[in-house]
């Protein structure tokens, strides 16, 4: 019984009312005690016993079921309710809306979700200093229905707020032994405590926002980062920030930190990001099973893992400081895949720190050199699997290919002497071909690059500032003057990778010593650079997109990219890429560059604060034709070189 109409006169006392009642029906230890005390003292001032015994049978028959169509007169709200299952258990948690805080909440409970709210069905009534209630008396496997009504008090009046959402329970044991159904498991999971109403719901507003691209589905609308939970689909294609789930790496997976809470199992993401929201975690062991999941590939049903191929390529990033090669679906720009390498693949090896990765040219294998352990790995582009190994490579840093691809050219950047180049037989299996010497006035090469008639490999080498031409026909070397006086003196010049052009006429090099490319035109000297070019700060890896009409610079000391007209070499600068640019891979077409942004000093942070986590660093894909950046994807450590691969299974 409800104020109808306050102007008639007619009240009747709630308080006194929700009081008894609660008394009669709560299940709530505290409700009932709050109940009992607040009743015995209005009782108190009922003077007559004709009063009490009329009260009474009034009350009780009010009691039987509550009228919730009456007009309310309070905007208090709940902006999310939410449940997490137990063993025999129901945890209710939720958070209060902008309106402020109520007097308390009445919590309700049914088997069908679309129920009336009654005192029969009303299992709990309690403060406001609560803002979680836990179901003791749910049963395992039984689904149940939940919602909260929250309410005040007006002159003795007791005043609804706005019901809140449904939260759906389910309670299970999950600390017994199961075999992993997604339907059954997980997505209870994310049901519960996760796909909630103001939560990862997706398009609820109907504004039609759309920012993540689902394969097979067409587009999976997101609102800002409420992306939904509500199917697999939507849950593996995660939110616009980050890389909520990354099949066989849950480490990697944000949605573990998200929901973790013990950094010595996972990192854990602080804060307001910190989910579900509210005082309530989830439980470890549902987190444990969520990771379990992630590391058997996040499958659905049906056993299908997430992203199984690439109809548009991928890019494949080396991440230096973990050991670990990122995966990027080209079409989605989404991180799908880390490839173990070095000690994340084999814990007795030393840390391998992969340096580069090239694909052959028949876009078959992939190899990756890891400079510390002196070893080189093949794998095979189709499903990325580890193929074989090669070892006792001294530094091994850079890779060239015959332009069939059955030889590989490995550089050694070994500080000594002498620099040496090792030729192998790349397939069916490794075979070291012969040891190319590159003399006393080649030190250190660490760049190499394949002339396009294949007749030709140059290398730079770093300490004594120079390029050497090595013939294939019998593997003879001329060293090649980065000075355009023709010195072949020690200059420091470091020069460290470079490109040739498409008629072989042209070498761009880039120089970290003194800030620029020099460049040598085959038609005027073949014997030294006729060209210098003033780019950025300490310039890495060059690249030339499709047509050949200009030249994408990393400047890793000066966070720029210098773009180089190869017309008139004019140039333009790109500034404020993010930290230590390392390395740029354009999509075959040309129309979009892929930037690694090496991060050595964390001094960019991830898009949530974190701890217990490790290293970091960003690929960043640019719109090559309107320099406008599309897109930022956290990766792992200490992304240094990029390589785009053709379309495969993953």
């Amino acid at each position: 019984m409800w104020d109808k109409n306050r102007e008639n006169g007619w009240m009747y006392n709630l308080r006194f009312e929700t009081f008894f009642c609660d008394l009669i029906f709560g299940t709530n230890f505290i409700s009932v005690i709050f109940a009992a005390k607040k009743l015995l003292s209005h009782l108190f001032f009922m003077k007559k016993p004709i009063t009490l015994i009329f009260f009474s049978i009034l009350l009780f028959s009010s009691c039987r079921k509550e009228n919730f169509n009456e007009p309310k007169y309070t905007s208090y709200t709940i902006q999310s309710l939410f449940a997490i299952n137990g063993n025999n258990m129901v945890t209710l948690s939720w958070l209060n809306g902008e309106s402020g805080t109520p007097a308390g909440f009445d919590i309700y409970r049914d088997t069908t979700e679309d129920f009336e709210l009654q005192f029969n069905n009303k299992i709990a009534s309690g403060l406001s200093a609560f803002t979680f209630y836990r179901d003791t008396s749910a049963k395992n496997l039984q689904t149940y229905y939940y919602r909260i009504v929250p309410f005040y008090f007006d002159n003795e009046i007791k005043v609804l707020g706005k019901t809140s959402n449904v939260a759906i329970g389910k309670p299970f044991n999950y600390d017994s032994s199961f075999s992993i159904i997604y339907s059954e498991h997980i997505q209870r999971i994310f049901t519960s405590s996760c796909a909630v109403s103001g939560c990862h719901v997706g398009d609820e507003d109907g504004d039609g926002k759309t920012y993540s691209k689902s394969r097979g589905g067409g587009n999976v609308p997101f609102h800002e980062e409420q992306f939904s939970l509500k199917t697999w689909n939507a849950a593996v294609n995660g939110g616009i920030d980050g890389n909520f789930i990354v099949p066989f790496n849950a480490e990697r997976s944000d949605l573990i930190a998200h929901t973790n809470t013990d950094t010595n199992f996972a990192p854990i993401i602080l804060g307001s990001a910190h989910m579900p929201q509210g005082v309530v975690s989830l439980p470890m062991n549902q987190v444990r099973l969520l990771a379990q999941w992630i590391n058997e590939g996040a499958k659905n049903d049906a056993g299908g893992v997430p992203f199984s191929y690439s109809p548009n390529g991928k890019m494949y990033v080396v991440n230096a400081q973990e050991d670990l090669i990122a995966v990027i679906d080209v079409e989605l720009q989404k991180l799908i895949r880390y490839i173990k390498v070095g000690n994340q693949a084999d814990s007795t090896l030393g840390f391998g720190s992969p340096h580069h990765i090239h694909v052959d040219p028949n876009g078959q294998y992939f190899y990756v050199t890891l400079i510390n352990i002196g070893e080189v790995w093949q794998f095979s582009v189709n499903e990325n699997k580890f193929i074989a190994k090669v070892t006792n490579i001294p530094k091994p840093a850079d890779l060239a290919f015959s332009p069939s691809g059955d030889t590989i050219f490995i550089s050694s950047w070994e500080v000594g002497t002498n620099g040496h180049i090792y030729a192998l037989k790349a397939t069916p299996t490794f075979q070291m071909l012969t040891n190319i010497d590159l003399g006393i006035y080649a030190t250190t090469p660490h760049g190499l690059e394949m002339s396009h008639d294949g007749k030709r490999l140059y290398s730079t080498n770093t300490t004594s500032g120079n390029i050497s031409e090595i013939s294939l026909a019998d593997f003879s070397v001329q060293t090649r003057s980065l000075d355009t006086l023709f010195t072949l003196s020690q200059r420091p010049y470091d020069p460290y990778l470079m490109e040739v052009s498409e008629n072989d006429r042209f070498i761009w090099v880039t120089c970290k010593g003194d800030s620029s490319v020099r460049m040598f035109d085959r038609t005027i000297s073949e014997e030294h650079a006729v060209r210098i070019i003033p780019v950025g700060k300490f310039p890495l890896h060059p690249d030339i997109p499709y047509g050949e009409t200009e030249m994408w610079v990393c400047n890793s000391g000066s966070d720029d990219i210098t773009i180089v007209n190869l017309s008139d070499y004019s140039k333009i600068t790109l500034p404020n890429v993010g930290r230590q640019p390392h390395d740029v891979e354009f999509t075959p077409d040309g129309s979009l560059s892929f930037l690694t942004l090496e991060n050595t000093t964390f001094a960019t942070p991830p898009h949530h604060p974190v701890v217990g986590g490790k290293g970091l660093s960003f690929l960043v894909i640019y719109d090559r034709h309107t320099r406008q950046k599309i897109k930022t994807i956290e990766v792992a450590g200490w992304s240094q070189n990029c390589e785009y691969a053709p379309p495969s299974s993953n």
